[in-house]
């Protein structure tokens, strides 16, 4: 820490480089937490910066900065089940803002990437998620996995009756977004794929503390939510094909003659389609 600037060297103090991102200021005092790995830095009146694992920072070399791609070690993951997802007695208003929940994966490219894939599976070989990292070369990139499945269909629509447009069901005053079942606790791996290049690396997923659950109760819950998302998908499906087939009768309806066979058939057909969809809603 300097007079104006932060500093970082990955070659023992031979070579420095000023960290970019960080404000002119003085940098009084620097420490790394001995669990985490965080970097916490100290300035002279700019507050506390805080650089979540900073592992990758160590492992740095040459040899890493050469390679297409490179996966640094996972650290790992703890599931945190809320009680709320939100505060509502203001001390958020007084504290930094902390990492978010999941698995912090950092990887690095020696070269641009048209399309950069990190994919989470579990030790049989299921795909539990697939995400879309950044491209760029050079820096460290970072993406999170948020210890969940792919989200279910989202369940906020329903289809119009007759011919109607879909319409928006209510969604709750502060909406989280269609989110996916909270894997069980246990080992993963997490594969990157940037253009053919891969490296894998494990990450371990330990459950709740707080949460009295055994981990085959955490199992138990996670196929039951697998099941409910598969039958939502199911659900979904349906919708979709009756959108599909509502919109076919309505363009064969419009394009049949007043009291014509074609449009008394069509409108018996979207009759019956509309009965189908307020049993496929009711059940």
């Amino acid at each position: 820490g300097m007079e104006f600037g932060l500093y970082l060297s990955v070659d023992s103090a031979r070579t420095w480089t000023r960290v970019a991102s960080l404000p002119t200021t003085r940098y009084d005092d620097i420490l790394v937490h001995p669990r985490t790995k965080d970097v916490i830095v100290g300035t002279h009146g700019r507050s506390i910066w805080v650089l979540d694992d900073a592992a990758p920072i160590a492992e740095w070399s040459s040899a890493v900065a050469a390679k297409p791609v490179h996966l640094f070690p996972v650290r790992p993951a703890t599931l945190f089940q809320y009680w709320e997802d939100f505060s509502y007695r203001a001390q958020g208003a007084f504290a930094g803002e902390n990492p978010k929940d999941g698995a912090l994966i950092s990887y690095h490219l020696g070269r641009s990437a048209s399309k950069v894939t990190v994919t989470i599976t579990t030790p049989t070989g299921r795909v539990v998620r697939t995400l879309a990292g950044p491209t760029s070369p050079g820096a460290i990139q970072r993406i999170n996995w948020d210890l969940r499945y792919n989200p279910p269909p989202p369940s906020g629509q329903r289809g119009g009756e007759e011919g109607g447009t879909s319409e928006s069901l209510p969604r709750p005053p502060r909406d989280i977004g269609d989110r996916g079942p909270f894997v069980a606790p246990g080992s993963y791996t997490v594969t990157i794929d940037a253009d053919g290049a891969t490296m894998s690396r494990t990450v371990v997923v330990r459950p709740d503390p707080m949460l009295p659950l055994t981990v085959a109760q955490h199992r138990t819950r996670e196929a039951f939510l697998l099941e409910v998302g598969g039958a939502q998908t199911g659900v979904a499906q349906v919708g979709d094909r009756m959108t599909a087939l509502r919109r076919q009768l309505t363009e064969r309806r419009q394009a049949a003659g007043e009291g014509s066979a074609a449009r008394v058939s069509a409108d018996s057909a979207l009759s019956r389609l509309a009965a189908l969809e307020r049993t496929v809603r009711a059940g």
